[in-house]
């Protein structure tokens, strides 16, 4: 007893109605781009060179091979892009996660075993919350995002004529010519998918997506893997050296600053490896992106030597005996 869906006629024109797509379309093809070098593109961009950009995007078979950059498969690309998020998440929270122990275990004064007991614990309970974490919330955005695009499929398919009016309003309220906008919305309307994908981005600012339950897991078990991977860095460093230490019948008491600031240096390190990383996924440049990540550490593991540090003082003067803390 409904109305049949409409297609929104241009003037001179008679479209027809869109037919219904099985599986939603998304804002970038997923036909590998056969004129342009993305690759070759990101470097001209970075070295400034913009013949090098016209090369890329010629297809230029001796700059291509030059640069050692051929066709970028965008499926390909896109999945990277995505688990930048997760990986670097849960790599640096798990590295500040586990450096934070050793740190208030250190300024504390607490013996290393203390260390070695919680820090593996607490990575394992945290990359489990994290992971779960992680799926349950990109589960709720890929949900929201399709519920919002069949909304608007069925607004399209109901009434298209008010769908082209309000997307040609926005692009006029971007600064778009009204005679030209609404040029663009009736070409763009007889693509119904990349119609709506067009309206999720520019009316609602929700990027379309095809992600499912495999996608939402993989960026789980990244969250997951790199916490703990990153995350143990630290405490295998200070636990390392001073079960050695003590093994070797070495006084480890003795050595527990310098092992300290030893632990200190790999996580640096650790961290810094991590931002590299992160940048050159990105595209940034790769030092600044490192000395970013350790500049985060040194502030977090900081900040938990020096409030271990004042309650161990704290409480060692209210008792009037140094290192009151338990070992």
């Amino acid at each position: 007893g409904g109305r049949a869906p409409r297609a929104w006629k241009s003037r001179g024109s008679s479209a027809r109605a869109p037919q219904r797509t099985s599986r939603p379309s998304t804002m970038a093809s997923e036909t590998p781009m056969l004129t342009r070098s993305l690759s070759a593109s990101r470097e001209a961009y970075r070295r400034n060179d913009p013949h090098g950009l016209v090369m890329a995007h010629k297809g230029h078979a001796v700059y291509r091979n030059a640069q050692g950059a051929g066709a970028c498969d965008p499926a390909r690309l896109a999945g990277r892009c995505t688990q930048v998020k997760p990986l670097v998440y849960g790599g640096l929270d798990g590295t500040l996660a586990t450096f934070a122990i050793v740190s208030a275990v250190y300024g504390g004064g607490l013996h290393w075993t203390v260390a070695l007991v919680m820090a593996p614990a607490s990575l394992l309970a945290e990359a489990i919350s994290m992971g779960v974490g992680d799926y349950a919330s990109t589960r709720a955005e890929q949900e929201l995002v399709r519920g919002e695009r069949k909304r608007e499929e069925w607004e399209f398919d109901t009434y298209p004529e008010g769908e082209q009016q309000e997307m040609a309003e926005l692009l006029s309220q971007r600064g778009v010519p009204a005679p030209e906008a609404k040029q663009v919305i009736s070409i763009l309307s007889r693509h119904r998918g990349l119609f709506i994908d067009f309206m999720l981005v520019q009316e609602l600012g929700l990027l379309p997506e095809d992600g499912g339950v495999r996608e939402a897991a993989l960026s789980a078990a990244v969250t997951a893997a790199s916490f703990i991977v990153f995350g143990a860095a630290p405490v295998c460093a200070f636990c390392g050296l001073q079960g050695a230490a003590e093994a070797s019948g070495a006084d480890a008491d003795a050595l527990r600053r310098p092992h300290f600031l030893a632990t200190c240096l790999i996580t640096l390190c650790s961290t810094s490896l991590l931002g590299a990383c992160k940048a050159a996924i990105t595209g940034g440049h790769v030092l600044w992106g490192a000395l970013h990540m350790a500049v985060i550490a040194a502030l977090a593991g900081g900040a938990s030597y020096a409030a271990s540090s004042t309650i161990d003082a704290l409480m060692s003067a209210s008792v009037g005996q140094p290192g009151s803390l338990p070992p």
